[in-house]
């Protein structure tokens, strides 16, 4: 199966990537920045929410879509503490 995953780069996609890619899936992860990705059988990254992406292009196979997106809560785990 062909499966997209949106946060696909964090530590619950990361984990789940390992998951599907391990019982035989392809994973396309939409990421902002496809650079310096680890290359991985299997995964394919795909840039999106950027001027010029065309992510409907390489998602046309794509059988299931996992939104795992969202703001990381570890970059202000601070900030409410000192307010």
């Amino acid at each position: 199966m062909h499966i997209a995953i949106a946060g696909g780069t964090g530590l619950i996609g990361t984990a789940l990537t390992d998951y599907l890619t391990s019982q035989g899936h392809t994973v396309s992860i939409l990421t902002r920045d496809s650079t310096n990705r680890p290359v991985k059988e299997q995964v394919h990254y795909v840039e999106w929410l950027r001027n010029g992406t065309n992510p409907e292009k390489e998602l046309q196979n794509v059988e299931a879509v996992v939104n795992l997106a969202g703001e990381s809560i570890g970059l202000n785990a601070g900030r409410n503490a000192e307010s």
